[in-house]
């Protein structure tokens, strides 16, 4: 019977692979080269001997695939006979894994150069995302792991400082390349392969020390606690329902009379303020204290964001561009330093990718939200509904941390 099934699946299964091959192929392929056909075959070979590995050693995967082990002599029967739910999780091992995180975006990007329609624009992005939201908790582990906890903040706003020079500078490289070659978009997302792939190449350098495994977890769990503190992360997340993309702010800008010429420029200001101000302001919030400083970026934000609702003139933008830099200086490593502080070094990587979690869900709610107030009320109302979250936001974690002293 599950044979049966099994090629009601394939049959099917084929069927939409003709039609994806016919419609949205990006490469052709010749099916009479040797060289694609070995390629293919052990490509697929080696994929399938990592999913039957797992097959043996997880015990979810274990579940679907034992029904294939339960005779006691080994025959053809026995052969074709799998688990009906081993489909349900068999086809992530066909995707490349060696190197999901930074790799992952990084090969994805020089395919928007060979990108024939916009659903493929959008597919590629969605991959390059899926390989940032792979990497990001365990990089923020690793950062934690790399300086002594009074540090924390300084270690993770150097990153995010250095993240955001990036962010500067890159559209300026690109600009640059499109100045010595003229229309061809192609060749300058080509480019885009290099930083990614020496990124991956500097990663293969770093150590990772194995944190010493205590006999008695429980006294590192009295000193750091268990899980990070639910208020902390109410805050965070109430915040995050106010923080909706930085496009809107673009889209703001153009609206009181930044030409769109000047946008790039506009958009490079606001990435240079966060690298030069991220670093000093993750030392002092180590010094003076990480909430505290994590409520004044908060209430910073609020006050820019009232303003951007309130301007009226291009030179607003401008100043407003250059004065919400510091938001991110303020707020996002000292966000992450205080996660990381609140559980022991064992449950780092656990609690940063619920931050993490809770943070980009929250993102993608605040833009669809945000998104819905600018176009149904006013760009304003959007504006300011961000604004009161964040303020609610800062006062909560600021009432937590009185709580919490007392």
């Amino acid at each position: 019977m599950q044979q049966v099934v099994e090629v009601a699946l394939k049959t099917a299964l084929f069927a939409g692979y003709l039609v994806l091959y016919a419609r949205a192929r990006l490469f052709d392929v010749p099916a009479r080269s040797g060289v694609a056909w070995i390629a293919c075959l052990v490509g697929v070979d080696f994929l399938y001997y990592w999913f039957h590995r797992k097959s043996h050693e997880v015990n979810a995967f274990w579940a679907a695939h034992v029904v294939h082990h339960q005779s006691e002599e080994y025959n053809l029967a026995v052969a074709l006979r799998q688990g009906a739910f081993q489909g349900a999780f068999s086809w992530v091992f066909y995707l490349p894994l060696a190197v999901i995180g930074y790799a992952l975006a990084g090969l994805a990007r020089p395919f928007l150069a060979v990108a024939r329609a916009p659903w493929q624009v959008l597919l590629v992005r969605n991959i390059d995302r899926v390989g940032k939201g792979v990497r990001t908790s365990p990089r923020d582990k690793l950062l934690a792991g790399s300086v002594e906890e009074g540090r924390l903040a300084e270690a993770f706003a150097f990153h995010r400082g250095m993240d955001n020079a990036g962010a500067a500078v890159g559209p300026l490289v690109a600009a640059g390349l499109l100045l010595l070659w003229p229309g061809d978009l192609r060749r300058v997302f080509l480019f885009a392969a290099i930083p990614g792939a020496l990124a991956v190449l500097a990663l293969f350098a770093v150590r990772e020390e194995e944190a010493p495994r205590s006999e008695e977890p429980a006294a590192e769990d009295h000193l750091h606690g268990a899980r990070v503190p639910p208020r902390l992360l109410a805050a965070i997340a109430l915040f995050t329902l106010g923080n909706s993309t930085d496009a809107l702010l673009v889209l703001r800008a153009q609206s009181v009379g930044v030409a769109t010429v000047h946008l790039p420029l506009l958009w490079s200001l606001l990435n240079v303020t966060r690298a030069v101000l991220s670093w000093p302001a993750g030392r002092a919030a180590d010094k003076l204290g990480r909430r505290r400083t994590l409520a004044a970026g908060w209430l910073w934000y609020a006050l820019c964001y009232a303003g951007f609702a309130l301007a009226s003139a291009p030179w607003h933008a401008w100043a407003l561009f250059a004065a919400y830099g510091l938001v991110a200086a303020l707020s996002e490593g000292t966000e992450r330093a205080l996660i990381a502080a609140a559980v022991g070094k064992e449950r780092r990587g656990r609690a940063l990718g619920l931050y993490n979690l809770i943070s980009g869900a929250g993102l993608l709610v605040a833009s669809v939200v945000a998104g819905v107030i600018w176009e149904r009320a006013s760009p304003a109302a959007a504006l300011l509904t961000g604004a009161a979250l964040a303020a609610v936001a800062a006062a909560l974690l600021v009432a937590g941390s009185a709580r919490q002293a007392a």
